[in-house]
Order: structure tokens, then sequence, then C-alpha cells
């Protein structure tokens, strides 16, 4: 994430002419971030708590997603914005929240089996 802010005057996808374009490209990058974070926290059986799980990953994009806009101050023809922060937050939301419900879902399918 930090290496593409890195990069001075991104042009991204310079064929799209929507006016959201930056704020899709930051929910999805973010998206694909708690997805990952998610799954690694699966993957070593540290879903005990789903809201606790749910804040973890929130409380660490979030502040992925700030040093990432606090990163662009330096960064040639670069600018923060406000409003990045927000489709981050989001996508971390939005995947989250789906993530949870198919974890649900698959528990109850595991408990209904087991009967």
């Amino acid at each position: 994430m930090l290496t593409v802010s890195s990069i001075p005057d991104l042009r991204i996808i310079p064929q799209w002419h929507l006016t959201w374009k930056d704020k899709i490209s930051h929910f999805v990058e973010y998206a694909i971030f708690a997805l990952l974070f998610l799954l690694m926290l699966k993957q070593e059986n540290r879903i005990t708590n789903h809201k606790k799980t749910f804040l973890t990953v929130l409380f660490f994009g979030l502040l992925l997603a700030i040093i990432d806009e606090l990163h662009q101050l330096f960064i040639p023809g670069r600018s923060t914005d406000v409003l990045d922060i927000v489709a981050d937050s989001f996508g971390i939301v939005i995947v989250s929240i789906i993530f949870n419900l198919i974890n649900n879902h698959r528990l109850r399918l595991v408990r209904v089996r087991k009967k």
C-alpha cells in the first residue's frame, strides 16, 4: 500500500471517467487488506470473539490508512484526503461484515450436519 503511495503523480486507471475512481481504488485496496487479515486470523485460529476481531481489523486498517495518507504529504504531486480514509474504512467494514456472515453460516451448517 505504501509503495503505491510513493509514486509521484500516480494515475491509476486513466481511461475511467468517474469522479470517484480514487475512492473506489481505496475501497478495493483496503477490502483486500481486510480479507487477507481476516483469513490470516482464521488460519491461526485467533477468531474467538467476532466483535474483538472486527475491532482489531478496523483498528489496524485505519492505522495503516492514516499512515498512508500522512505519507502522501511528503510525495510530490500527491495529496491527502480524509475521504480516502472514509473509503478505506468502508472497504474494511463491508468485507468484515461479509466475512462474518459467511463464517457464521458455515458454523451453522457444521452444527446441522453434526445433528
